[in-house]
This record gives C-alpha cells, sequence and structure tokens, in this order.
C-alpha cells in the first residue's frame, strides 16, 4: 500500500466493484491493518522466549524458527533480485525501477485492460473518471466476443 499508493489502489478498487471504497477502507488500509500487524509482530518476538515448550527437542525449535525466518525473508529478498536483475545503470535508478509496475500490469482480459488503462490515463490527466462499466458490459454482450473467449 505503501508503495503502490492508496489513490492507485483506490482507482483499482473502484474499477472492479464500480464504486469507490468509502473513509473506512481507506483509513485501515493505510493506517490500522500496519499498525495492528507492526504490534502483533513485535508482541509476537518479545513474547516467543515465554511461548517456547521446554519438553520440545532442539531441532524442533529450529524449525520453527527457520520456518517463521523463511517467511519473514520473502519481500527483501525478492527486492533484492528485482534491484539485481534490473537493466538500468546505477544503483539509484535500479532502486527506483524496481518500485515501479511492469509495462504490462493490469487485468488479463484484453477488454478489461483496456478498459483500466484508459481510467488510468484519465486519472493521470485529473479528468474524471469515465463510468467504464457500460463499456465493460457491451463487450460481455458481444456475442462474438462471447465466442472467441468462452
Amino acid at each position: 500500500m505503501w508503495i503502490y499508493g492508496l489513490k492507485n489502489f483506490c482507482q483499482d478498487v473502484e474499477f472492479m466493484l464500480n464504486k469507490p471504497p468509502g473513509i473506512f477502507w481507506k483509513v485501515t488500509w493505510c493506517f490500522t491493518a500496519p499498525v495492528a500487524l507492526t504490534i502483533i509482530f513485535i508482541i509476537g518476538i518479545i513474547d516467543a522466549e515465554s511461548t517456547v515448550d521446554p519438553t520440545l527437542p532442539d531441532w524442533a525449535s529450529a524449525v520453527g524458527w527457520f520456518l517463521a525466518a523463511l517467511a519473514l525473508v520473502q519481500i527483501p529478498l525478492w527486492f533484492i533480485v528485482a534491484v539485481y536483475r534490473d537493466p538500468h545503470i546505477g544503483f539509484i535508478k535500479k532502486l527506483l525501477s524496481a518500485l515501479k509496475p511492469a509495462e504490462n500490469w493490469g487485468p488479463s482480459d484484453p477488454v478489461h485492460n483496456a478498459d483500466w488503462r484508459a481510467m488510468k490515463m484519465a486519472a493521470s490527466k485529473n479528468k474524471i473518471p469515465v463510468n467504464l462499466a457500460s463499456t465493460v458490459s457491451a463487450a460481455y454482450q458481444n456475442q462474438s466476443y462471447k465466442e472467441d473467449v468462452f
């Protein structure tokens, strides 16, 4: 959320649901959920020593810590891989490029993708978003389109 941005995320949700998300969801996505997850994570680390079962063998405890570490290392690991594989020259350019979505990012359905890109372009130009529901429903009512897809 913090990298992709609340504005982009809300535009995507509005595109999918055909109505904008309310203030409750915006506050939850930006503040409540990250704060709650951070608190849970910190308490889990602090309280980890008291939850160790002395009857478990050391190898079982080690496996548990290994699995926890394996889950936690995924995001930084794949971020490093994305930065390393980026074709740009210079660390800052690689870093900034890794934080941007790929050119082909978007809905896989060609009709939805075209509508989604039009919505994003209209939003980037600060125009009033176009109601795309009629465009999408018209595309699905086209019999030849149904035959091609289904």
